[in-house]
């Protein structure tokens, strides 16, 4: 079965709010990321909501990182929510998260066993 996503986005009063769901493997991470760099929005915050989201592969985790460095040059300030545990791992083992910085994670999940 082929992994499925869907990403909505919605304006805020703070900026913008990208919900996505699904299995996401490389390929779809891809798109997400080729999305993500079409939308000329820019501004304030970014929130990216991926509480029903999950990595099908490390690709995936590591496009997503990718993903999320290509709005934080657009944004003053990027939050992930609900990150599964291998991006949450991934963005920190980047440095991604060191005082001072503009990316925000906000109630990362516990656990998340399927990206290895």
């Amino acid at each position: 079965m082929k992994p499925y996503f869907e990403m909505r986005k919605r304006r805020i009063p703070e900026g913008v709010r990208y919900e996505i769901s699904g299995d996401i493997d490389a390929e779809g991470a891809g798109g997400i990321f080729h999305s993500l760099r079409g939308d000329e929005i820019r501004g304030g915050r970014a929130d990216v909501v991926i509480e029903n989201m999950e990595f099908e592969d490390r690709e995936a985790v590591a496009m997503m990182v990718d993903s999320i460095r290509l709005l934080l040059d657009r944004f003053e300030k990027v939050q992930v929510i609900h990150s599964p545990q291998a991006l949450a791992h991934t963005l920190y083992r980047a440095g991604m998260l060191l005082d001072p910085s503009r990316l925000e994670l906000v109630q990362p999940r516990e656990e998340d066993g399927r990206a290895s």
